[in-house]
Order: C-alpha cells, then sequence, then structure tokens
C-alpha cells in the first residue's frame, strides 16, 4: 500500500515538486489556495498507542495522534496502522522543523530519551 501526503510549503511560491520517497509518495506544493484551508487554534495534542479491545489487555496496533482546537467542535484523530506511515510524517515534521527553525536544538529520537 502506498502512502500520499501532500505538504504545503508556504514560504515558496515555485511548482509543485513530486518526490519519491522509502515508505511512500511525497507531493510537495509550493503554492496553496488559502481558499481551500480553515485554520484553527490548537489548544492540545495528544499522542497514543491504541488497543483493539476496551480494557487494553492486548498488544497496541495503532499509534493515534488526536489534536483538540479551538471553536472546533469535536477532536481530530489521525490513526497510524502502519509504522511506514507515521515514520513519513515523522520524517517530513523534522525536515520543516529544520527548514523552518535552522537554529533551534537537535531532535533526540533516542526511544531511551522519551519518560
Amino acid at each position: 500500500m502506498t502512502t500520499l501526503i501532500t505538504v504545503y510549503n508556504f514560504l515558496e511560491e515555485t511548482i509543485m515538486a513530486k518526490k519519491s520517497y522509502r515508505r511512500g509518495k511525497i507531493e510537495r506544493h509550493r503554492r496553496f489556495s488559502p481558499g481551500l484551508i480553515t485554520f484553527f487554534d490548537i489548544e492540545e495534542i495528544k499522542v497514543a498507542a491504541w488497543c483493539p479491545d476496551d480494557k487494553a489487555q492486548l498488544p497496541p496496533t495503532q499509534v493515534h495522534l488526536v489534536f483538540a482546537m479551538k471553536d472546533f467542535p469535536a477532536p481530530v484523530v489521525l490513526r497510524f496502522k502502519s509504522p511506514d506511515t507515521l515514520g513519513v510524517l515523522i520524517e517530513e515534521l523534522a525536515h520543516y522543523r529544520q527548514e523552518v527553525w535552522p537554529d533551534a536544538e537537535p531532535l533526540d529520537l533516542n526511544p531511551n530519551g522519551f519518560s
């Protein structure tokens, strides 16, 4: 299964570029139409492992990324059902973090660094 992630870069005004990616396909749009997007302020972000049973006795099978937004009626949940789709998002976020904030402290993706 191929994952397609569309990434909008608000800073450049060049034409769309496509990039092959080891975990899926990335489309980078260098221009976007503001009329297609509505912005909401994010009040809270949660990340959780999801288990298929009600008592969480089975091993988790998905990662959920939950956004609670101001003036939006319900949380928005992104479900990741494979490590590859989650990996694409993490790597793209890291790419844009470096592009936008080049002087930011480097990321520590060592699993032992998380508590």
